[in-house]
Formats: structure tokens, sequence, C-alpha cells
């Protein structure tokens, strides 16, 4: 009685194994096809902003699926890892080439203007930062920026503070000519410095039920770029992962991700402080011509991104 007894739970356990590696595995395989068949509407949008965070999803499935003799399982899990770490792996291979940076510019946003100024600041002093972009920058951050000293370290800049989420700026150390990119809510600049033209821009956020503002916004940008001449950087908060077909768009122009060609694996940058770790890399800095050989994130108090720090060579 007692062996039977036994079988019975060990036949439990395998189909209670069974399901749990099936829902697993099934939810890894949705948000796989949503992101490789560029499927972005409603609720998708953010599902697919999460998709590297699946790859382990997909290997607790298959963790749990082989000991619960769930082959079929199994073997859907595995082909879902496969893909994951197929799109990963540009993220760990460096295109630095062992290049040494000669321009090292910044991007964050500020949470409606609540990010510190003094660590802003900071940080510009302390990584010899060359060029500044800052999204949802108010008039009141514009004050506490100055009064920290950046104007003294970064003389030349495009402002255009707004309350709320719309301000952005953009500031250098080297003489710049700028004008605005129209067509998006928030304000844009597209600025020229040492041969290189910067596009700074916050596209909006996607709407959970409706991301058509977000898709329209995200295609001006495309078409920005796509007049660009010559070597062309875009930064900024542009509230989409390299897994949405948009920052695909762009990497279809030739701009590579700071993490892609610096190795630096993944980089999440939102929402800091609201979560235990961030957990999408919706913050970018991406280059057409200059190579980005290194990049980090910075905390900055009061503002729920992480900024990003990025190394450039010109050459």
């Amino acid at each position: 009685m007692a062996e039977e007894y036994d079988d019975g739970g060990r036949r439990g356990r395998s189909w209670l194994g069974t399901v749990v590696a099936g829902l697993l595995v099934l939810s890894a395989l949705v948000v796989t096809a949503l992101r490789l068949l560029g499927i972005e509407r409603g609720p998708a949008v953010y599902a697919v902003a999460m998709t590297p965070w699946f790859l382990l999803v997909a290997l607790l499935g298959v963790l749990i699926a082989i000991p619960s003799r769930a082959r079929g399982v199994a073997v859907v899990g595995t082909a879902v890892l496969a893909l994951q770490v197929w799109w990963l792996v540009p993220l760990f291979t460096s295109e630095a080439g062992g290049r040494s940076a000669d321009l090292v510019v910044a991007t964050a946003n500020l949470k409606f203007g609540e990010g510190d100024a003094g660590a802003v600041v900071e940080m510009v002093r302390d990584d010899d930062v060359d060029l500044l972009a800052l999204e949802e920058l108010t008039p009141t951050a514009v004050r506490a920026l100055r009064e920290a000293g950046l104007d003294d370290l970064l003389p030349y800049y495009a402002v255009d503070a707004q309350p709320g989420v719309q301000g952005t700026g953009v500031w250098s150390r080297s003489p710049l000519t700028a004008e605005p990119v129209e067509g998006l809510t928030s304000s844009a600049w597209r600025v020229r410095t040492r041969g290189v033209t910067f596009v700074a821009a916050h596209p909006v956020a996607p709407g959970v039920r409706d991301p058509s503002l977000w898709q329209e916004e995200q295609d001006r940008l495309t078409r920005v770029l796509q007049r660009i001449e010559g070597p062309a950087v875009l930064l900024g908060d542009l509230n989409a992962t390299r897994d949405h077909a948009a920052v695909r768009a762009y990497e279809s122009m030739g701009f590579v991700d700071a993490p892609d060609s610096a190795g630096a694996g993944i980089l999440f940058t939102f929402p800091q402080g609201r979560t235990p770790v961030p957990v999408a890399a919706i913050d970018h800095v991406m280059a057409r011509g200059p190579v980005l050989v290194s990049v980090s994130t910075v905390v900055v108090p009061g503002a729920d991104h992480r900024a990003l720090v990025v190394g450039l060579s010109l050459d």
C-alpha cells in the first residue's frame, strides 16, 4: 500500500510540475512571439518592453518541465530560450575595438523637473561630460541647474523648459547650432557640434489601451533621422526598448545602441526607485558613425530614470 501511495504522490507532483511549467513557457512564448512579429497594440507594447525578463521565465519553465517529464513543454521552452539568447548576444559583444572616448555624452529624465540638480552637475563634472540632454525639464529645474553651476561646465545650450513632462534641453562644452524638432508632444532638439548631429528627443509614452500617438511620434522621429546626413547621435528617453519595432527601425538606418556597441549587457533604466530594480531599458544613446565605446548608468536622486553616460569615439 505504501508503494502505491508513493506512486500516486509522484504522479501528482509530475502533473503539477507539468501545469506550472506549461504556464511559464506559454507566457514566455506569447511575449517572444509578440516581439518576433512586431505586434505592439494595446497592452502588448508593455509586454514587449519586458522581453528580456521572459528568458528567465522560459528557463524556469524548462527546469520544472524536465523532472516532470513534460518533454513537449521542455522542447518549446528550449526553443524560446534559444531565440531570446540570440537576441541578447549583441549586448555582450563589444564593437569598441580598443578605441578610447573622444566625446562623452549623457542623458537623463528629471521626472517633472524633480531630479536633483546638484547630482546632475556632479555627474557632468565627475564624468567629464561634453554634451548633456535632459528630459522633463522645467523652468524650476533650469534655475536649480544654473545655480549648481551647470552653465559654467557646459556654457552652450539650447533649452525649452516647460512645466510637466514636455521640456527638453541640451548643454554642450563646445559651441553648437540648434533647431527645434517639430511634431512631437515634448520639445526636441537637433543640434550640431564637433562635426556630429545630435537629436535629443522624448516621444510620448505608449497608452495602455491606445498606443497610436506613441507610434506616430516614433515614426516622426524615424523621418527626422532619415534626413540627417553624416555622423549622428540619437539620445534621450525614447519610451521604447531595443525589442520594440521603433528602435529596430533606428537600427536599420545604421544607429547602434550604446550597450550593444560597448558590450555592456542589459542596462535597465526605468523605473528607478519605484521597483526594487529598474525593469525596462527605455533611455538610449544611439550612434551612426561614432563608435560608442563605454556606457554606464547613474542614479539621480528624485528622478525615476537612471541617467546614461556614454563615451564616443569619433575616429
